[in-house]
């Protein structure tokens, strides 16, 4: 049985309050909006489903395609510029030591752009290219089914807070459709 039933506040054991005998497994419904699909989007539309019931997950990313900056910077030689070297650095490992533990390692300077949950040791080159690592994004997308919540080509213009009715507004333009979308998410 699902009913709500409230607790008389004398029975209440904070006389200032009512207690619900909701089971507690009766989560509410929350909808999340996540601006952008790059690293940190695709994350949470692997995490969020995975831990947290009831949910009304979308993604909004104005490209047409999913990676975020992997997807949109295509120009000659885009890559990776964090060398994995740099850790070495940190650890006092000195150069050499560090060129031979990489090299035996097939280390990448990608591998500081991947998913713990999710590691690539096949990455083609020391400083993989954008591309590449703009597919291991979709793969991992669609791996986890993070894919089905995205919704390309939706940029969002403009998020407002009502503190009045704790919602915020988000507006997306379909300039290809002559109107505007308004959508609300509450707290």
């Amino acid at each position: 049985m699902s009913a709500d039933v409230s607790v008389p506040k004398e029975n209440a054991i904070h006389p200032d309050t009512t207690e619900s005998e909701t089971p507690v497994e009766n989560f509410r419904p929350i909808k999340v909006i996540v601006v952008g699909a790059g690293f940190s989007g695709i994350l949470l539309g692997i995490r969020l489903p995975q831990r947290i019931r009831n949910i009304d997950l979308t993604i909004y990313e104005k490209n047409d395609g999913i990676g975020g900056t992997w997807w949109e910077n295509r120009y000659p030689g885009c890559a990776c510029d964090v060398p994995c070297k740099s850790f070495c650095y940190l650890f006092g490992v000195t150069w050499d030591l560090c060129d031979i533990m990489f090299a035996k390692l097939t280390c990448s300077a990608a591998h500081s752009y991947q998913y713990s949950f999710e590691p690539n040791p096949l990455w083609s080159s020391y400083y993989s290219p954008a591309a590449e690592i703009c597919d291991y994004l979709t793969t991992v997308a669609k791996k986890y089914s993070a894919d089905r919540f995205i919704r390309c080509g939706h940029r969002v213009t403009k998020c407002d807070w009502n503190e009045a009715t704790g919602r915020w507004s988000i507006v997306l333009p379909f300039e290809h459709e002559g109107y505007n979308s308004l959508i609300t998410a509450s707290r």
